[in-house]
């Protein structure tokens, strides 16, 4: 790669590109996104910082650095490469699987060997009396893996996209502009949930500021919901029990960093930044790899 960028760089462009590596800091090793599988070779092209500094950092092709890799923050705008395998040319298969539908006793063992492997079996075991498709130990399911999409003005964490306002609106406001984009005020339905949010908003990169969230203080009913569900709130991450009473009528929920990005309240026609959110898109899911034949 390095010698097509560095041959090729007057029609490229000495720009920094991203490619698919990222640090994973809960296991504290750098890995491909794509795979999850950690990166065995390292060529950054200068010392790596600390790893307490490291957090939501991906991996750049450096143009200005002989195009060695680079560290930069994964929400910083640059160019990308993209890669897929070349397509292979088909060679035409010599085993006719026609004869895989014949009754056992009529293939030699050469052709039930090659019959179980096409329907996804071992071919350990034989049964004399059966339609040859249906010989078959099948083969162990793999655990599913998924993996999850965003728009590209959202950022993933866990299965939830979200996106961080860089505007300031009333609470009114930002409810509807992020409906207006097909995504809700953000919800935190529990404590990992919570945490999760909590460990990106400190590492600073959205910048230090109390967010709107969508849950809002219904005074009829002196309990808190959240408004795109009108569902009442099942964890609460206030700092105190008792948030509750006539002081927080017209008021809705933020997370604020000045008290550790635990939530607050503040009255809805405050102008804050805010947080929409939606459910990731499910893009691959590998499960069981026994196939049917016909």
């Amino acid at each position: 790669m390095k010698s097509f960028l560095k041959h090729n760089s007057q029609s490229l462009g000495k720009n920094n590109r991203w490619i698919g590596g990222k640090y994973d800091w809960k296991n504290e090793r750098w890995v491909w996104a794509e795979t999850g599988k950690p990166i065995s070779l390292k060529t950054f092209a200068r010392n790596v910082p600390d790893k307490r500094f490291l957090q939501w950092t991906c991996i750049v092709v450096a143009p200005n650095r002989m195009n060695k890799w680079a560290l930069k923050s994964c929400l910083q705008p640059n160019q990308f490469i993209c890669q897929k395998k070349p397509k292979r040319p088909i060679r035409p298969k010599t085993f006719d699987i026609r004869i895989c539908r014949r009754n056992v006793t009529q293939l030699t063992d050469s052709q039930k060997i090659k019959c179980l492997k096409l329907v996804g079996g071992y071919a350990g075991k034989m049964f004399p009396n059966v339609p040859a498709p249906i010989i078959q130990t099948p083969k162990p399911t793999m655990k599913n893996l998924k993996e999850y999409m965003c728009p590209s003005n959202m950022l993933i964490i866990k299965n939830r996209c979200y996106h961080f306002s860089h505007d300031k609106l009333n609470w009114n406001d930002a409810y509807w502009a992020c409906r207006d984009n097909k995504t809700y005020l953000a919800t935190i339905q529990n404590r990992f949930q919570d945490k999760m949010l909590k460990e990106f908003l400190n590492s600073g990169l959205a910048g230090k500021h109390e967010r709107w969230l969508g849950g809002l203080y219904d005074w009829k009913q002196k309990r808190w919901l959240w408004a795109n569900s009108g569902i009442p709130l099942k964890y609460q991450g206030f700092p105190f029990k008792n948030y509750t009473g006539s002081q927080f009528e017209w008021r809705s929920i933020t997370i604020d960093p000045n008290i550790g990005n635990m939530w607050s309240s503040r009255l809805r026609t405050e102008l804050k930044h805010y947080i929409c959110q939606k459910r990731a898109k499910t893009i691959a899911k590998l499960g069981d790899y026994n196939t049917a034949l016909y």
